[in-house]
Order: C-alpha cells, then structure tokens, then sequence
C-alpha cells in the first residue's frame, strides 16, 4: 500500500470513528460547546465544531498509526 493511499485510508477510517462519536453526541442530545460556531445559530446540527472535530479526527488517526491498524 501507498503511503498516499495509508493517508487516504486513515482519513477514512477516522471519519468513520468521528463520525459514530458525533451520533452518539447527537442521539444525547449534546453539543460541544465551540467558539468557532456563529453567533445566533443555535440550530447548527454538528455537534462536534470546527476545531475540534478536526482535533479529534487527527487524534485517531495518530492512534491508529500508533497502533499499525492500518
């Protein structure tokens, strides 16, 4: 496998672990207070924001790098 195509995969994966955690979230009905979220739009759906949903989703993929998962 192509250390492109590794990338590509982690990426992937990661989104996918995100993307669970940002269900989970949403099924509790909980949103991550953010910062980056504009003013006044409380309806916003994510409830993982800007910053920190790109936070997590590197940190999974260093784990799964850690790891040699994929």
């Amino acid at each position: 496998m192509s250390d492109e195509t590794r990338e590509e995969c982690l990426t992937k994966v990661a989104f996918d672990i995100v993307g669970e955690f940002e269900a989970l979230l949403k099924d509790k009905g909980i949103k991550i207070p953010n910062s980056e979220r504009e003013a006044g739009r409380a309806d916003e759906e994510a409830c993982i924001f800007g910053s920190d949903y790109y936070r997590l989703e590197e940190e999974v993929k260093g784990i799964l790098k850690h790891y040699e998962l994929l």
